[in-house]
């Protein structure tokens, strides 16, 4: 357990911006101290709490091999299996020596395809109240998303959050040896059971005590000052670069009916919804037709790419289904399953001048990509649930 639970070297200077100790580089205010210690919380106390429980549920499970394989044995479908994860997610499961860089978000959805608990669709992972664990863990992976880009919590709002995280590990624990303690376990097994949940909850509790109570040294704060900085740019880009981009999508939203056959720009746009009509779409590989609303569950996952083309003749409607959903993205409608799940929608025409990915954020994102350096917006954008939409192959310029 040493592994999990490593105690970390607590610097026992407390950092203010007035202390003499403190590298003139590294300001901190409460708000900074704040996150650190969420971070650091969800990190180093609740991260392998769940990586433990990952492993009770799924005994058979070997650590040092890779989980992908084990599901697979276990009979589940691989392919609906990896259409949770993201590439560098997929890239982490099939790494049997990265545990340690395993998020709890990861590890949430590994957990839905597990012995103990219940399936992904199960309704026991959203209800409100009760006493499974799948609803707790559900509440505890919602609070780690909810603070771990919150730059505004300060020191009040911390302590809060900390108790939630507390008692959240208390009815998770009280869950688990509701599913993992049932009747046919042998009796011997049932105590041997309970007393490593036990141990495991009460390290993990005390290990939130540490990191609530501990200072936050000037070492420490270096430490996570990376990932305070990318924080702020991911803030950054949401309130700044987002609305410009829902500017720009906004005007790519309609379509000019007759332009095609009279060559004028004079004609009046219309809204694509409002014309646009439902669509036969058909797979290559069999007759089967593919309804619109689940276009977005038939792109396949491969290890290096997430494509789908479509293809047709000029004129059958596939700019028409791009704006289309342009304007459902944005009216966050849920005609298209899977939609309203990219936090960023982006659209290219090849016969745009666009001569890079970097070159499309800068056109949609405005003038805020001034605030970074280098690739970092490309970084910022790519850490969010991304979908591009390229439309025009045929015309595909030599950029």
């Amino acid at each position: 357990m040493g592994s999990f639970f490593s105690r970390h070297r607590q610097n026992t200077q407390h950092i203010s911006q007035q202390s003499d100790t403190v590298p003139p580089s590294i300001q901190i205010d409460e708000f900074d101290e704040s996150y650190i210690r969420l971070w650091k919380i969800f990190r180093e106390a609740i991260q392998p709490l769940y990586f433990k429980i990952l492993c009770w549920v799924n005994p058979q499970w070997n650590p040092s091999s890779n989980f992908k394989d084990y599901l697979e044995s276990q009979g589940v479908n691989i392919n609906k299996f990896k259409k949770k994860l993201g590439k560098d997610q997929w890239d982490k499961v099939m790494n049997p020596s990265s545990h340690d860089t395993w998020d709890i978000t990861l590890i949430y959805v590994l957990l839905q395809f597990s012995k103990y608990l219940a399936g992904e669709n199960d309704a026991k992972w959203h209800k409100q109240n009760g006493s499974d664990p799948e609803m707790s863990l559900t509440c505890s992976k919602n609070l780690r998303n909810e603070t771990a880009h919150n730059l505004k919590i300060d020191r009040g709002r911390c302590s809060v959050i900390i108790n939630i995280v507390y008692k959240l590990t208390m009815k998770i624990q009280e869950g688990l040896k509701l599913v993992m303690l049932w009747d046919g376990v042998n009796p011997e097994d049932k105590e041997e059971i309970e007393r490593e949940i036990v141990r495991v909850f009460d390290d993990t509790r005390q290990k939130i005590e540490e990191i609530r109570k501990g200072a936050i040294g000037a070492e420490v704060f270096d430490e996570y000052q990376r990932e305070i900085d990318f924080t702020k740019k991911m803030k950054l880009l949401e309130d700044r670069g987002f609305p410009c981009l829902k500017e720009h999508l906004e005007k790519l939203k309609s379509i000019n009916p007759l332009n095609l056959i009279t060559g004028t720009s004079s004609n009046p746009n219309i809204s694509a919804e409002k014309i646009y009509t439902e669509m036969k779409l058909e797979g290559e590989s069999g007759p089967c037709s593919v309804p619109i609303e689940e276009i977005l569950n038939h792109v396949p996952h491969y290890d290096h790419s997430r494509l789908l083309l479509i293809k047709g003749m000029a004129g059958m409607g596939k700019t028409t289904l791009v704006k289309k959903i342009n304007s459902d993205w944005l009216s966050k409608k849920d005609d298209i399953k899977g939609l309203s799940d990219f936090a960023i929608r982006l659209y290219v025409q090849c016969r745009d001048s666009i001569e890079s990915f970097k070159d499309l954020l800068v056109a949609f994102f405005g003038d805020v990509h001034q605030k970074f350096q280098g690739n970092e917006i490309i970084d910022v954008c790519l850490a969010h649930k991304c979908l591009l939409i390229i439309d025009g192959y045929d015309e595909l310029n030599d950029k």
